[in-house]
């Protein structure tokens, strides 16, 4: 039940940012499109920074208890800080690399 709730706020959270974006700010339909792939690009940089963040934590805490003697938990791992920070890393890059593609063609 608390899925849906969610599902039906999101829904319609987006359906009122559409309607204004089409009949107030007048966007073009096309750019939405534009506007889904860059999405989608950052979703995929997104995961591969968080795969890449998981194997590097890992690694970091294995040297950790080699070193150091202690016992480090790999539970670490599991903050839900890592994979919002791998969201930030991965839109980062998307934009930085669109850019990039946009300073070579002009």
């Amino acid at each position: 039940m608390r899925v849906f709730l969610i599902i039906g706020f999101v829904a319609i959270t987006s359906m009122g940012g559409y309607l204004y974006g089409r009949n107030v700010a007048r966007f073009p339909r096309r750019e939405l499109i534009a506007a889904w792939e860059a999405t989608l690009e950052c979703v995929w940089f997104s995961l591969v920074f968080f795969a890449f963040n998981v194997l590097v934590g890992f690694v970091w805490v294995l040297v950790l208890r080699a070193t150091i003697g202690h016992f480090v938990s790999l539970y670490v791992l599991t903050d839900m800080t890592l994979p919002i920070f791998s969201l930030f890393q991965g839109i980062i890059f998307q934009l930085w690399r669109r850019e990039a593609v946009r300073g070579r063609s002009v």
